[in-house]
């Protein structure tokens, strides 16, 4: 009785880490094809569902299988956020003429690189090149990256790359599903909900929906506004069925474009891929693992196992067409909903892939930005919140660490401040007197980051 007992507490954990997830199958299609940024990318939206999907359903199952842990991974927002940011745009100035596929070849390599260190046991060896003040401080660069993005898709920031002129037009239904959105999200977090985004997601499409389909006959003063006219608020449609496979063909499968990956001026975007999933994913690994008790240091077996597990679901995710992969902090929902063992990811995985038989629903809530922009500011605002934990008081740490939180956000290129920032760093501790606290791996890469900025940029 012992044993079926345990697999029904390990499904039902399943069950709640693919709710507390399953809103990436809106949000990371959102991002990929631009739709959420207010740009395009290449990758056709109605493509990506699958995909996504398939992505996020493998990569459980191997971390179900091969690591044995209780961890859901697929592709992550921060990894969607540099692919489209900073691979593509490379790509086009590489002369690429599919970036978008040239992107995916990248990430392919990365992917590889990621698995081979993982199957040396070399992962955290290359990982301590990089000062760990600084790998958090590229951490928060990125969350405080996509935190914008969110509210850019809101309309609450002007659009545009770099762009931080406050709109805040209290008029714009946009802004007022945004917000909406991000106090049912609050609300339910600090009750713990542990489906509040969500929650959070599906509360301010139906406000959007609502919006739209009676405020043109009750306030006919503020739909005829520029605010209402210039909003997405005619994107929120409620659709005539629930159940259905996504309509969308599969064409992203085999796609990517390993020739123009390799071409020289994607070398060092490609490398520092591999460093921002060296540092996101590695270390998210790491917290959970230790936050579920699986582990008590880095070296114990579980590590090295998982660390295989989610680098093969990057080179799947490549191959079916998505960004890279990482470990989900929802994973969190079902640990402590008693999940010990990889059952608890495998259940997670395959609810993901029933969950296409609900593609309407799902395509609804990605086809209407605003809604989905709370979940950005908040993953953003969530990952942002390391920064307390930074140390400022050394100019050799915090300079480096100024390039990448100030820079990202406002530059919207990761890779071009995260390479300023693996260069000065060495730099400064050298001209400091304290040469002894770099590696010469963080020799080498100050040194291959120099070579990016002179002739490859």
């Amino acid at each position: 009785m012992e044993m079926p007992r345990r697999f029904v507490s390990e499904a039902l954990a399943g069950s709640t880490t693919f709710v507390a997830m399953v809103v990436v199958m809106a949000v990371l299609p959102n991002v990929l094809c631009g739709q959420a940024l207010g740009t395009t990318t290449g990758f056709r939206a109605d493509a990506l569902m699958w995909p996504t999907a398939i992505a996020v359903a493998i990569g459980c199952i191997l971390m179900g299988t091969i690591g044995r842990l209780p961890i859901a991974v697929g592709p992550t927002y921060g990894q969607a956020f540099y692919l489209v940011l900073t691979l593509i745009p490379a790509a086009a100035a590489a002369g690429s003429p599919e970036p978008w596929r040239t992107a995916l070849g990248a990430t392919l390599l990365a992917g590889i690189a990621l698995l081979v260190l993982s199957l040396l046991g070399l992962r955290t060896f290359v990982l301590r090149a990089v000062d760990a003040q600084l790998q958090t401080a590229i951490v928060c660069g990125i969350g405080l990256l996509i935190t914008a993005m969110g509210l850019r898709a809101a309309g609450i920031l002007d659009h545009g790359v770099g762009a931080f002129r406050l709109v805040l037009d209290l008029r714009s239904p946009d802004v007022i599903v945004c917000a909406i959105g991000v106090l049912v999200a609050q609300l339910l977090q600090a009750r713990g909900w542990r489906i509040a985004l969500l929650m959070a997601t599906v509360v301010a499409f139906l406000s959007a929906w609502l919006l739209r389909s009676y405020v043109p006959t009750v306030l006919p003063q503020w739909a005829a506004t520029d605010a209402w006219t210039a909003s997405q608020i005619q994107s929120a449609i409620v659709p005539t069925q629930a159940i259905g496979l996504p309509a969308g063909r599969f064409d992203g499968f085999l796609s990517l474009d390993l020739g123009g990956a390799l071409a020289p001026p994607m070398w060092m975007p490609t490398l520092l891929l591999l460093f921002t999933m060296l540092s996101d994913s590695t270390t998210g690994l790491l917290a959970l693992m230790h936050h579920g008790g699986f582990i008590s240091t880095n070296n114990d077996p579980p590590v090295r196992r998982a660390m295989i597990a989610d680098s093969l679901a990057t080179v799947v995710s490549s191959l079916l067409g998505v960004s890279a992969c990482g470990a989900y902090a929802e994973s969190n929902a079902g640990i402590a909903s008693g999940g010990r063992s990889g059952v608890t990811a495998v259940t997670a995985g395959l609810l993901m892939l029933a969950a296409l038989m609900c593609a309407p629903i799902v395509e609804a809530l990605g086809n209407y930005p605003p809604a989905s922009a709370p979940v950005l500011v908040l993953v953003g605002a969530a990952m942002a919140s390391r920064l307390h934990r930074l140390q400022w008081r050394d100019p050799a740490a915090s300079i480096p660490m100024l390039l990448v939180i100030v820079g990202i956000p406002l530059t919207s290129s990761i890779a071009a401040s995260m390479a300023a920032a693996l260069l000065v760093s060495p730099v400064l501790k050298l001209v400091s007197g304290r040469v002894r606290e770099t590696s010469a791996l963080a020799w080498i890469l100050a040194a291959a980051m120099l070579a990016y900025f002179i002739w490859l940029r």
